[in-house]
């Protein structure tokens, strides 16, 4: 039984790169993998999946905070992961929110529903950064869009998401000089 494989726009292109007349990417990757069996010297082993990171409570009492409600206003991120991948700043989350995107979906369908602005290609002006292992720029938001963007596509793609958030000491912070926690697992990912 064949296999559906998505893979992202970039990796398209380099594969079409490898194309002769109307092949098709199973064929291409089929040479592309005869040529590495008769060219390696030995066979590649995968490492076992590792387990996603666990947050080292840097305070000891953090705030459990409400994913869906929590105004991040005035926060950092001090620690965290989306996945089996470390977050150390709001853009960091976003970032892999949108890599792990790009493994269940097109460029095209991320534009349509991420909750961040997304142009294909390289764009660094209005806020935009570009990305080019992902062949997309992303335009930086505020604490509480890049959270509501990792949210949800920790929701779609079922992916495990935790960060440890500390609030600047500013009167208008929901909660000044504390330390909360957001997380999203097997427990509380559909709510």
């Amino acid at each position: 039984m064949s296999q559906v494989i998505r893979v992202s726009d970039i990796t398209y292109q380099r594969l079409e790169k490898h194309a002769k007349g109307f092949d098709s990417p199973g064929n291409v990757i089929e040479r592309l993998l005869d040529f590495y069996d008769k060219n390696s010297p030995k066979p590649v082993t995968f490492p076992e999946p590792v387990p996603p990171p666990t947050i080292q409570t840097i305070n000891s009492n953090p705030i459990n905070l409400n994913p869906d409600t929590v105004n991040l206003t005035y926060t950092k991120i001090l620690q965290g992961h989306f996945g089996d991948s470390t977050v150390k700043s709001y853009k960091d989350l976003v970032y892999q929110a949108h890599r792990y995107a790009l493994d269940e979906f097109t460029v095209d369908e991320i534009i349509a529903f991420s909750k961040s602005n997304i142009v294909k290609g390289k764009r660094n002006d209005s806020g935009f950064f570009f990305y080019s292992n992902l062949g997309i720029s992303i335009q930086r938001n505020d604490a509480n869009k890049s959270w509501q963007s990792a949210l949800y596509f920790a929701r779609e793609l079922k992916k495990e998401i935790e960060v440890l958030v500390e609030w600047r000491n500013h009167e208008k912070a929901a909660y000044p000089g504390k330390v909360g926690k957001l997380c999203i697992s097997e427990e509380t990912r559909f709510l």
